[in-house]
């Protein structure tokens, strides 16, 4: 129910920020965000996925706690020189000010799903977003657009990482750099997780960069609204993965068939049949939709939000695929798949000429992420048949 919260009033921000821009500068905005969701998993590091894996396994939580932490900031710094290196050499063009999106990959949220408070984290975000609402209302009335945008997120972000740090002060004061052993260990074991997670994010983040470059920024806006719709079924569905990873490892660790299969039902009942029947409501309603919160300057983002729908689906599945084939120790045969669907559907839209209809760029999207569904439900299913547990 938190999330839920938490999910309105990040939309309601969106539709504050759309409103109030323009197709242009909203689709510039956007664009930094777009850049900095990558940037965000890379610093991640698939530490968010694996911290569970690696606390259970290794009986250490502020060890792996030093570990995750310790390569977050270090790929932070790597990551800024190589912005410095591209900006310098012309290969990209976004701002500096694209730093301030990712502050969230220092989010704790992987120490409330090991302790089961995920209730609480929820309630930080909510609270998160809510200021953000509140702060961009007050300062849009005074200052830029940019300027509002910036310096809300920056002051915001902050003071929910410094609430996060307070709860869990007992691992922050504990906090030491973890050594080149553990990094290395870390590294050699779920690489292969931060490859799967840059894969997945193609859908969201690469599949629109690749239309940005091919039809232009206003087009970017509208599929990048769309796209939005489903980002926010993707962060209550995040919520649902930290209840969910910690058992189903635990239950795989044991080797506990049923409980198993009990797990992967509820999972089904409580997170993938809602997103079906908001898919099924989203493909009725998506032109009025749009048009009644965004106006008609956003009609085409409508048009994309009905053709993606399904994705509400495949992504509640895509997750559910994910975390077995962790628990099963199956994360190389995740990697294949996902970046074999990812890359095949990058080649189909880069192959695709920009005079073509959206449509097909949507398509392409939508069946990729299906390819990798099923292909990794069917692995996972042939595993477990197999006595694998």
């Amino acid at each position: 129910m938190i999330s839920a919260f938490g999910t309105s009033a990040s939309y309601a921000l969106t539709i504050m920020l759309a409103r109030d821009s323009g197709a242009a500068p909203f689709g510039e905005y956007m664009l930094c965000l777009a850049w900095a969701a990558i940037m965000t998993v890379l610093i991640d590091c698939a530490s968010d996925a694996a911290f569970s894996h690696l606390s259970i396994n290794g009986g250490n939580v502020q060890a792996a706690f030093n570990t995750v932490m310790t390569i977050r900031a270090a790929a932070l710094l790597v990551l800024i020189g190589l912005f410095g290196f591209a900006k310098a050499i012309g290969l990209i063009d976004a701002p500096w000010l694209v730093f301030i999106f990712v502050f969230s990959a220092f989010n704790l949220g992987l120490l409330f799903e090991f302790y089961r408070s995920n209730i609480g984290f929820a309630a930080i975000i909510f609270v998160e977003k809510i200021a953000l609402l509140i702060v961009n209302f007050a300062l849009l009335s005074f200052v830029k657009f940019e300027v509002a945008v910036y310096l809300s997120y920056a002051t915001v972000t902050l003071v929910s990482l410094a609430w996060q740090a307070y709860l869990h002060s007992n691992h922050i004061r504990a906090f030491r750099p973890a050594t080149a052993h553990s990094i290395k260990a870390y590294v050699n074991f779920y690489w292969p997780l931060l490859l799967i997670a840059l894969a997945q994010i193609s859908y969201g983040h690469l599949s629109r960069l690749v239309i940005e470059g091919k039809q232009g920024i206003v087009v970017f806006a509208s599929v990048s609204l769309a796209f939005q719709v489903i980002a926010l079924a993707s962060i209550v569905q995040t919520q649902v993965d930290r209840n969910f990873r910690p058992m189903i490892i635990e239950t795989v660790r044991v080797g506990d068939t049923s409980r198993l299969r009990e797990l992967i039902s509820h999972y089904l009942l409580i997170a993938t049949l809602p997103m079906a029947i908001g898919a099924i409501i989203i493909f009725i309603i998506a032109p009025w939709l749009i048009d009644f919160l965004f106006g008609p300057e956003y009609q085409l983002a409508g048009q994309v939000l009905r053709e993606i729908s399904p994705m509400f689906v495949s992504i509640s599945l895509m997750r559910l695929t994910d975390l077995i084939m962790l628990a099963l120790d199956l994360v190389r045969q995740s990697l294949a798949i996902n970046l074999g669907a990812s890359l095949l559907m990058l080649f189909l839209m880069q192959s695709v000429p920009a005079t073509q209809s959206l449509t097909l760029f949507m398509v392409i999207v939508v069946g990729a992420q299906f390819a990798q569904v099923t292909l990794s439900g069917v692995f996972a299913i042939r595993t477990l048949r197999r006595g694998t547990v």
